[in-house]
């Protein structure tokens, strides 16, 4: 019988193979693929994913194949993948490309730029001809020969006058940051790269939990972890996501070898001992980290005046937390962000100019909230004796008036366009401006979560049905500058809109 379903899961929660279906989304990995996915319906040419061993490089490879592949317009992008380019000759990479490329098995007398040619000619084909997008995917990028970098430059210089004939994506090993460098060629014609990081504490703890919930019978997560074995857990891996399922794995094998419910410090550290993760322990410890420390000694203070509960507080897992984290997490970084604080009172200030309309500035801001809103506005700003007669410089504060829940079943499921995010309200009126002046259709959308704090995007009006007529939308626009252009489609529980839609939308 398989281990996993004694605990009730119906498959292998994890597993060391790169299943796309156990992908974990988090912040830094989803924006890895959003914008990879741009990049190539764009055509942009060459892309670069460079992440330490175990940051979850080839699950990210899988995803993006697994999404483009499911995705609308997937009958017009035609994915190739190499698993392994250490070759020793040019002519051994080029055979490869071309055989992918159903070119057939070329023959002893074939020379490099015979076959060079023969890729050119597919892909004007492929790319004129039949109007296809070609990807070439290479995985393990650090163990490409400094030739291999060549020839894949010269592919790049197939091109129309709009678009690279081949969309290249690389991903790697730091490492290969280096050889980037000595190949100035090369690294001009990078379009996107993209460093990937070790997951924090807290998405550390949601990994765990994300992959158990995907593999268990109901879609619900067994909590395996008391709050000491989840900071074992993140000591022992540093957040590498190779590590975690390594280290869960073993973790979990052992719960059920010693008839255990949940593992706690010790049991993690042993298991972490015996897979020679201690090398981990020595890491420099994060932000994060260090405030769930924190917490470690501040319960332990209050462990010697009140065992029992804290005996209770353990047992219930890390949810019981929160509050306590807030308030320690307010006295280590005093005057920052930490996303755990209450919700704002105020969106920000702006200085009106000559000739400003407050009525249309509130509208821009806050959408179309009713006339209720608009008095709130107002009493903020109780300088202001006629809203007709607003002199120039004068700031104006915009109080936070969250939209109801009824506006958030106009939001959710549906996929929005994200052009922009900026952290204050300035900034993103000005960036707003700029595209309204440039007839784009788009609308200042603040919004806030713990997860992202305060953040003031500028969206495209209309949303769009799926995430595939959101992509195809950004590839009509043809933007230069992808770095904030993003598909939102999955809105934390927590999040709060500040922009009230209109009912047509």
């Amino acid at each position: 019988m398989d281990y996993f379903r004694i605990l009730n899961l119906k498959k292998e929660p994890f597993s060391n193979s790169p299943d796309p279906e156990l992908f974990y989304p988090s912040r830094n990995h989803v924006e890895c693929l959003q914008r990879l996915e741009m990049a190539i319906r764009l055509r942009r040419g060459l892309n670069v994913v460079l992440g330490e061993v175990g940051t979850g490089k080839t699950t990210l490879c899988r995803k993006l194949i697994q999404q483009i592949s499911t995705s609308a317009g997937k009958e017009d992008i035609e994915l190739h993948l190499v698993l392994d380019p250490s070759f020793s000759r040019p002519i051994e990479f080029l055979s490869f490309i071309a055989g992918d490329f159903g070119l057939g098995k070329p023959d002893n007398a074939m020379t490099d730029w015979r076959l060079k040619e023969e890729i050119k000619n597919y892909l004007f084909a492929r790319g004129v001809e039949e109007g296809k997008t070609v990807v070439l995917l290479i995985d393990e990028g650090q163990k490409l020969p400094d030739f291999c970098l060549e020839i894949l430059r010269e592919f790049l210089n197939y091109e129309t006058n709009d678009r690279k004939l081949l969309q290249i994506v690389i991903f790697a090993q730091e490492e290969f940051r280096e050889k980037i460098n000595e190949q100035d060629n090369f690294a001009d014609r990078i379009n996107l790269c993209y460093s990937l990081t070790p997951l924090g504490y807290r998405e550390t703890c949601r990994m765990v939990e994300y992959r158990i919930s995907r593999t268990s019978e109901n879609g619900a997560a067994k909590r395996l972890f008391t709050l000491p074995g989840l900071v074992a857990l993140y000591k022992a891996t540093g957040g590498y996501p190779r590590s975690i399922n390594m280290l869960c794995h073993h973790v979990v094998l052992a719960l059920i070898i010693q008839n255990r419910v949940k593992a706690g410090w010790s049991l993690v550290r042993s298991c972490a001992g015996r897979l020679s993760l201690e090398h981990r322990m020595t890491m420099k410890p994060r932000p994060v980290f260090v405030t769930a420390m924190l917490l470690i000694l501040l319960l332990a203070t209050v462990l010697m005046t009140d065992a029992v509960s804290i005996s209770k507080w353990f047992s219930a897992g890390p949810a019981v937390v929160r509050p306590m984290k807030t308030a320690v997490m307010a006295s280590v970084r005093p005057g920052i962000d930490n996303h755990e604080s209450i919700p704002p009172s105020v969106l920000g200030q702006l200085s009106m100019q000559n000739g400003t309309n407050l009525t249309r500035i509130f509208n821009d801001v806050f959408g179309s909230p009713g006339p209720d809103a608009f008095k709130k506005f107002v009493s903020a700003n109780p300088r202001i004796v006629d809203i007709d007669l607003v002199q120039t410089g004068e700031a104006i504060t915009f109080p936070a008036l969250p939209a109801p829940l009824s506006q958030r079943a106009k939001v959710t499921g549906r996929a929005w366009v994200q052009l922009a995010r900026l952290k204050t309200l300035p900034e993103a009126y000005y960036q707003y401006k700029k595209y309204s002046s440039a007839s784009h259709e788009v609308m200042l959308f603040p919004y806030r979560n713990k997860r992202e704090g305060m953040v003031f995007a500028l969206l495209i009006k209309r949303p769009f049905p799926d995430r595939g007529a959101a992509q195809a939308a950004i590839a009509e626009l043809g933007v230069d500058n992808i770095k904030d252009v993003l598909v939102l489609d999955n809105w934390d529980s927590d999040t709060i809109f500040y922009h009230w839609l209109r009912d047509r939308s």
